[in-house]
């Protein structure tokens, strides 16, 4: 019987922050569309118009991961909320960032369904820094769990298949 992988079980975790409750992680991608691959680059023998297509610079985006925050088991919400915070500028304090020296890597880990943490995809991301957190409107009349969302920018990003 074949496996299938499940998106509603996955794991991320950021070197030294592991336990995180992560509600949705999105944003996985890397882009190398084709430089010059519309338009001609010149005239050829017999006047025909040339056109080339040469593979461009990788170009990556952004992970967004919602988490639910608060303090639940072993959890590193603390971790986190400290390194966002050592990484932001502090230029209006007279100070550098120290964001250079903070860039972690990150692994988002899909695992197979009805499987005891069978790993089928690992996305694995390196320089990873923070570059934004939405805390949501309050709503007194709501009972849905408090989330944030964290922007991720990353340098690099690759992925590999696992065999169940």
């Amino acid at each position: 019987m074949p496996e299938y992988l499940s998106s509603d079980s996955f794991s991320v975790e950021l070197d030294d922050i592991k336990n995180l409750i992560i509600k949705e992680a999105s944003g996985m991608m890397v882009d190398i569309s084709p430089s010059d691959a519309e338009n001609s680059i010149g005239s050829g023998p017999k006047g025909k118009a040339l056109v080339l297509s040469t593979p461009s610079q990788p170009k990556y985006g952004s992970v967004k991961l919602v988490l639910i925050p608060g303090s639940h088991q072993q959890g590193d919400d603390d971790k986190l909320w400290k390194w966002y915070a050592d990484c932001s500028s502090k230029s209006n304090l007279g100070e550098a960032s120290k964001a250079r020296d903070l860039r972690k890597s990150m692994a988002i880990n899909v695992y197979y369904s009805g499987t005891d943490a069978k790993v089928g995809i690992m996305y694995e991301f390196q320089g990873v820094l923070p570059s934004s957190l939405d805390v949501p409107a309050r709503d007194a009349g709501s009972s849905s769990l408090e989330t944030w969302t964290l922007e991720l920018q990353y340098e690099r990003m690759k992925f590999s298949l696992k065999d169940p």
